[in-house]
């Protein structure tokens, strides 16, 4: 059930904690199953037990953990994808400094020879 009603709601929460990045993977998903168990008029009750505490699981609840398990998963999937994109965002500010630098250092010595060869007409005037 959680699949069907949660997700939607998945993505106003990660709008919501958007600005927060030092929620945890867990609190987000604590957040998400509750969500979830609201729209459903039920409480997230396993959320707070261990799962060794639970005897004989209920196949919603066995549902649940996979679905939490995926998205876990997912979740670090995207962390990793960002970090990798940062790395490729900073590699790619330091290449435009550096190729900046290099244009501003060329203009610098076109100016000082034309300022030399403009001296040098002078003198020979």
């Amino acid at each position: 059930m959680c699949l069907l009603v949660g997700k939607p709601r998945a993505a106003d929460l990660l709008k919501e904690i958007g600005d927060k990045p030092e929620i945890s993977v867990k609190d987000f998903l604590d957040l998400f199953f509750d969500e979830a168990a609201q729209e459903l008029g039920t409480t997230n009750e396993y959320a707070a037990q261990p799962s060794q505490e639970l005897h004989g699981e209920s196949p919603e609840v066995k549902a649940l953990k996979q679905e939490l398990e995926q998205t876990k998963q997912q979740l670090r999937a995207a962390q990793a994808k960002t970090e990798e994109k940062e790395q490729e965002l900073q590699r790619l500010q330091k290449l435009d400094t550096k190729e900046q630098a290099e244009a501003n250092f060329v203009e610098f010595t076109c100016h000082l020879l034309s300022a030399e060869c403009l001296c040098l007409f002078s003198a020979k005037l």
